[in-house]
């Protein structure tokens, strides 16, 4: 990333992750902003997309592309929640498609931002914000037991709201956003309902709603 692009952490899936099992926890995405207050004119969106297969790195307008065909759940999400300062998006109920069984992949995760224009009450076209390469994943077939484990990455990033974001998800993997932003008090932890009720909150359903990148 370029030096003057935010901090971004991503807590990652297991190295080995079998085919047909729900990717837990869940690829939480972690992106420090200076000012909150700079989050209200703007709408954000984080993106995975496929970067690098058994070796071979593609190209960026191929992997947007690619992504589905290994990957099924929803893979373009909207802001959620603010923690102090930091923006945290979170890719839920993804699993690996058969087809991917035996590759090995990194993913690029992508944060996006379009600027919205009160006067004409229309949304500029979108800018990246910041994106990383994850570690790679191996997939392999179904049944194969795998360790789960939290980033130790992120632990280094943010000891005081990071981690127990991240611990509360490892215990409990199926708990939505909603469910983990309500055990923070506010303002620490803000959800961003205005934000997801723009053109880009039902990507994954209506990408024609979205601003065009």
């Amino acid at each position: 990333m370029a030096g003057n692009q935010p901090d971004m952490r991503v807590g990652l899936l297991p190295s080995v992750q079998p085919i047909g099992e729900k990717i837990v926890p869940h690829i939480t995405v972690f992106v420090r902003v200076p000012d909150e207050e700079a989050l209200r004119p703007h709408l954000y969106q984080a993106r995975l997309e496929l970067a690098v297969v058994d070796g071979r790195r593609l190209e960026k307008n191929q992997s947007a592309h690619g992504v589905d065909s290994v990957l099924s759940g929803v893979n373009v999400v909207p802001l959620s929640a603010t923690f102090s300062g930091k923006m945290w998006f979170a890719f839920e109920n993804l699993e690996f498609r058969p087809a991917a069984a035996g590759h090995t992949y990194q993913l690029r995760v992508s944060v996006w931002k379009s600027a919205h224009d009160e006067k004409t009450n229309i949304w500029k076209q979108p800018s990246l914000l910041t994106d990383v390469l994850t570690k790679s994943v191996a997939v392999v077939p179904a049944g194969r037991p795998v360790e789960r484990r939290i980033n130790d990455e992120v632990h280094e990033w943010d000891k005081g709201t990071v981690e127990s974001v991240l611990i509360v998800r490892n215990r409990e993997p199926s708990l939505s956003v909603e469910n983990c932003v309500a055990m923070w008090p506010r303002p620490k932890a803000i959800m961003h309902a205005e934000l997801d009720q723009g053109p880009w909150a039902a990507t994954s359903y209506s990408r024609s709603s979205a601003p065009p990148s």
